[in-house]
């Protein structure tokens, strides 16, 4: 099956369950909506304003997170698993199937970090956006095969980097 035909076959299940939850749930003017297919791909795909409603279901709602988590490996250039259970202390990077995310505090700045994603040779295209756990951020154009960026060395992006059971997508 092609991708789009997986990707329209698990766009219709997934608004089907989602309108079930709904008739299922009494009506309430003050409660928020479950989130759809819809808006869970536009939040993925960063299309438009973040919507705190999308936000606060992932971290309400474990389905929806696993849904979340599901689609965005489906559609992500790389994805990096969790840290394997033998690495011990602290982690300065992330790698996989020929894709490379390290860090290092700016000499500069102590609280500032160099992030520095290293991209697979002769790539068609370079992944946009990083995506660890729910937060994401946008990435700038690579140079030399590398995209770098300066962050907060407690943004929320480090602390899922550093957090070994965190999820990384570069899509």
């Amino acid at each position: 099956m092609k991708q789009s035909a997986r990707d329209a076959t698990t766009a219709t299940l997934f608004t089907a369950l989602s309108q079930l939850d709904t008739l299922r749930q009494p009506r309430d003017e003050h409660v928020e909506r479950p989130i759809g297919y819809t808006q869970l791909m536009q939040y993925i795909q960063g299309d438009g304003p973040t919507s705190l409603a999308v936000v606060r279901a992932l971290k309400a709602d474990a389905k929806l997170k696993a849904s979340y988590h599901q689609l965005l490996q489906r559609r992500a250039m790389c994805y990096f698993p969790a840290v394997v259970a033998a690495s011990s202390g602290e982690i300065n990077e992330r790698q996989t199937d020929g894709w490379k995310i390290r860090w290092k505090t700016s000499r500069a700045d102590a609280n500032q970090i160099y992030l520095l994603i290293e991209l697979k040779p002769h790539m068609e295209r370079t992944p946009t956006k990083l995506t660890v756990e729910e937060e994401r951020i946008t990435l700038p154009e690579p140079v030399n095969g590398t995209i770098q960026l300066l962050v907060e060395a407690n943004c929320a992006i480090m602390q899922g980097l550093r957090n070994k059971d965190s999820k990384v997508y570069l899509h």
